[in-house]
């Protein structure tokens, strides 16, 4: 029986959310060891596309899914951009990436879902032609998206990132180790991206100057991540989070974990994504490592785990 696999990865934002969608940068990293998994063969025994997602309780064919439903979407315009109808086939969705959490699984069940298909139906897709596809669906998810996520998911490479502009892969000269702790407070990211759109609206000079600033801090984080100054990313980490908590999309418990993380020795930590809820970000060392663990840990967050960024 013909079946193929393929995956993509999660993402964390190290600076420049919200921002980066009003032309701001922004720096993106791949979470390589969370992963979305699609699972596509051949189906028998029916005539219908099967859509098997026990992750999200979703056990459906094709056609009764809304038009608008981010799988159909999906694989609607796999169809309709590779002129290749989608025969009866089987596909299954399993992810280990945390949902409304900032970490990109939206984007990344997409761009797994745009490969397995691509393997399978022998479509070859560019990384480029995956990651404009799956932007079209990450309008689904978050209104008015910058096109971050489906760029540093596609292209799982660290990634510069101005909306508009040729993307970059980001080199990492020294590597960055992130703890990435989980909330476990869940808010859509298309929730924060409409509120900070009203705040521009309502307060265009107050809102504007918050989000030139994280725009200023990323670019100084460029400049510090090229030279390998770690210390001073960790500063600017911390920075741009009371900049997003002034933005009012950071929440008590996010707060509460960012100065814990710091107070136990962190070099920096943040909000990472889309806030109010989901996950931030502690930028540490080994010496540090145990410490910042067992700090969150106290607090109550249980979900926590080590990733290493640098390049491959």
């Amino acid at each position: 029986m013909k079946k193929c696999e393929e995956s993509a990865p999660a993402k964390a934002i190290l600076f420049g959310e919200h921002a980066v969608v009003y032309g701001h940068p922004a720096i993106a990293v791949p979470i390589s060891h969370l992963r979305a998994y699609a699972v596509i063969q051949e189906n028998n025994q029916s005539s219908s596309v099967n859509i098997l997602a026990e992750d999200i309780g979703l056990e459906e064919t094709l056609d009764k899914l809304p038009v608008h439903h981010p799988i159909r979407k999906t694989i609607d315009l796999f169809s309709s951009y590779t002129h290749r109808a989608v025969s009866p086939i089987t596909i299954q969705i399993r992810s280990n990436i945390p949902i409304a959490s900032g970490l990109g699984s939206g984007a990344a069940i997409t761009i797994a879902t745009l490969r397995a298909l691509s393997t399978y139906f022998l479509q070859p897709l560019t990384d480029l032609e995956i990651s404009n596809l799956a932007f079209e669906v990450e309008k689904i998810h978050h209104s008015t998206p910058s096109g971050i996520d489906n760029t540093v998911i596609a292209f799982e490479k660290p990634t510069w990132f101005i909306k508009g502009e040729k993307i970059q892969p980001f080199d990492i000269h020294n590597r960055i180790e992130l703890l990435i702790a989980n909330s476990n407070l869940s808010t859509p990211t298309a929730e924060t991206v409409i509120y900070v759109r009203e705040q521009i609206e309502n307060f265009p000079i107050e809102t504007e100057s918050i989000l030139k600033n994280i725009g200023n801090l990323t670019w100084a984080a460029k400049n510090a991540i090229a030279q390998g100054n770690i210390k001073l990313v960790g500063d600017l980490m911390a920075q741009n989070h009371q900049l997003l908590k002034s933005l009012n999309v950071s929440c008590q418990k996010l707060d509460q974990m960012v100065e814990t993380a710091l107070s136990a020795g962190a070099f920096g930590a943040k909000l990472s994504g889309g806030g109010r809820g989901g996950n931030i970000i502690a930028l540490i060392n080994t010496k540090s490592l145990n410490k910042v663990f067992n700090a969150l840990k106290a607090i109550g967050i249980t979900d926590i785990f080590l990733t290493t960024i640098e390049n491959k």
